[in-house]
């Protein structure tokens, strides 16, 4: 909890400081989150764990405009997590019967990416790339059942870092509009045990509007 509000006033306090010739835009960001964990076993890597689509929506501040370079300070509401396929087995076929159940243990978190932005203006639009450390906080947790000791008990900070690309234009009733597409690997583990270390990671599809 202290973690988040010191990343927090740091971002509101640059947003409410910055002048006008260092603002540049601002915001919201929606649309999706594809998610996944890696379980590392040590000697084996589970390769069974399945993508699970969540929400992502946001709010961002572009500050320190200095072509072609700007940044960009975000808080977004986030739901990651995973699927996983569990083999319906019997006596009969112990090995599985070719059917499943799929599991999809979830992780709502409290986002803030502080990102660098690098820009190419088109006239009326722009080409961008993002890249910078991330700042996840645990909003909550569902371990669907089958994975609730794991889950459940998963760290409440975890750090990151996301790079993107992206595409906007002013060409709509003079709004930035526009679309990005992003890659947010964590840097530890959110869960560690004598048996299997547990780390995040995503992919992100926003919908930028922006004034």
């Amino acid at each position: 909890m202290q973690r988040l509000i010191l990343v927090i006033s740091c971002v509101l306090f640059a947003c409410s400081t910055a002048s006008g010739e260092l603002w540049r835009s601002y915001g919201v960001k929606g649309g999706a989150c594809s998610a996944t964990q890696i379980w590392d076993r040590g000697s084996q890597i589970d390769q069974g764990t399945g993508y699970r689509w969540g929400v992502d929506v946001g709010i961002f501040a572009e500050l320190a405009d200095i072509p072609p370079f700007s940044l960009s300070t975000e808080i977004h509401y986030v739901q990651k997590g995973m699927k996983y396929d569990i083999p319906v087995t019997t006596e009969q076929f112990p090995n599985g019967t070719g059917e499943f159940i799929t599991v999809d243990p979830s992780l709502n978190y409290l986002s803030v990416p502080l990102l660098a932005k690098l820009r190419v203006d088109l006239s009326r639009s722009e080409v961008y790339l993002l890249v910078g450390p991330r700042f996840d906080f645990l909003l909550s947790s569902d371990g669907d059942g089958q994975f609730d000791s794991q889950i459940k008990r998963f760290n409440s900070f975890d750090f990151g870092g996301t790079i993107g690309v992206g595409f906007q234009t002013r060409t709509i009733l003079g709004l930035a509009t526009g679309v990005e597409f992003r890659f947010s690997p964590s840097f530890q583990s959110g869960y560690e045990d004598d048996f299997v270390t547990i780390t995040n990671r995503s992919f992100e599809f926003l919908l930028t509007i922006g004034r």
